[in-house]
């Protein structure tokens, strides 16, 4: 399944919303680039800063080298990908615009990938374009003062308001205004959150039926070598967090050796999309997540299981409601003990051990109204 922030991306910079004035402003700096100054497009999440980028090389006819956050961005990696290509014409005979996204995501690992940047910069004869939320953000000056600016402004709530009401014409998805508008106060300024959330709903109120229960679906990837195999993610009857761990729990009931090393491979590299999508609001990265999740688990193998197979249900999920129970009733206890002490509920959790000994106490136990459960917990 495609998500709706990747099947209604704007293909054209007409089609990029509430930004007129910074789209008319890179259109005149790409058009009269000058090697030796950046152009840094600076906005919040969502305000189709990156998109806008991908749409003026669609116009321009510019073959668009990206580094995004998922890639390595040290020094030597950076050397490697970017200056590299900076020296180099393209291999389609069209001119390159280079593409840095999320500059002030460069980590504390990514040595010396600020100063690359900044020769890149300095070096390049193609358009060298930069997303940043903050500008200002010290460990980017350098880089900051070779750029032109351009702000990409939050989008009106009745901009993503009228946009969400086009996507659900399209989809011949039926809502009430309130709730689009609702959906839209809600993400000001972010459409990209906009809009995954419409869709979140329409799933939520069930307009997209599931149909397949967890263990075929994990039969057909675990079992099967099948093309279309990432189809059935989008019928399964759970989230994909907890897909997840179904398919930890059962690899190794079906894969051995060298199959079992490779789908755990692409297990722990679908979960760090995963981590980068809950982080960075890159949604663009659930397509590789789902394909690693899916395709990549299931051609770990070289050929077909056959035969039955008993597949469980995650352990680690019951671990979680067992240790999530325990301790909602130490939370409780504690927020009785804050209450008649007059001290904060966090100060009694942090030092609960201390408390135990006088807690089995009758008196003490009464005092704090104690129930029957609370104190059968306390026994064990």
């Amino acid at each position: 399944m495609i998500t709706f922030v990747e099947k209604y991306r704007p293909k054209k910079l007409e089609e990029i919303r509430g930004q007129d004035k910074p789209i008319s402003d890179l259109k005149e700096l790409i058009r009269n680039y000058k090697p030796g100054r950046a152009i840094m497009i600076y906005g919040g999440h969502g305000t189709g800063k990156t998109s806008a980028v991908h749409a003026l090389a669609n116009e321009f006819n510019l073959e668009i080298l990206e580094i995004n956050s998922s890639d390595s961005r040290d020094k030597e990696s950076m050397e490697k990908s970017v200056l590299n290509a900076v020296k180099q014409g393209s291999l389609f005979g069209r001119k390159k615009m280079i593409l840095i996204d999320d500059i002030e995501g460069f980590s504390s690992t990514d040595r010396g990938g600020i100063n690359v940047v900044s020769q890149v910069i300095e070096e390049s004869s193609f358009p060298v374009v930069i997303t940043v939320k903050d500008p200002w953000d010290r460990k980017i000056n350098q880089v900051r003062t070779k750029s032109n600016l351009v702000g990409f402004r939050s989008i009106n709530h009745v901009n993503i308001f009228n946009f969400l009401n086009e996507i659900c014409l399209k989809e011949n998805l039926i809502f009430e205004e309130s709730i689009l508008m609702d959906i839209a106060k809600k993400n000001e300024g972010d459409l990209r959150g906009a809009i995954n959330d419409l869709q979140s709903y329409t799933v939520d109120i069930g307009i997209r039926e599931k149909k397949i229960d967890i263990f075929n679906v994990i039969k057909k990837v675990l079992k099967n070598r099948d093309n279309n195999v990432e189809d059935v993610l989008n019928e399964m009857d759970i989230n994909f967090d907890d897909y997840l761990l179904w398919l930890d729990e059962n690899i190794a009931r079906e894969y051995k050796k060298e199959e079992l090393t490779k789908a755990y491979d692409r297990l722990s590299k679908a979960d760090v999309f995963r981590g980068r999508i809950l982080r960075q609001q890159y949604y663009r990265f659930l397509v590789y997540q789902m394909f690693l999740m899916s395709a990549g688990v299931s051609f770990s193998k070289k050929e077909a299981k056959l035969g039955f197979t008993s597949y469980q249900k995650p352990g680690r999920i019951l671990k979680m409601f067992i240790a999530k129970q325990k301790y909602e009733k130490k939370k409780s206890i504690a927020g009785k003990i804050a209450e008649k002490t007059h001290c904060s509920s966090k100060k009694i959790l942090g030092n609960f051990e201390d408390y135990y000994k006088i807690l089995n106490n009758k008196e003490i136990a009464k005092e704090l109204e104690l129930d029957d459960d609370e104190i059968t917990w306390l026994k064990r």
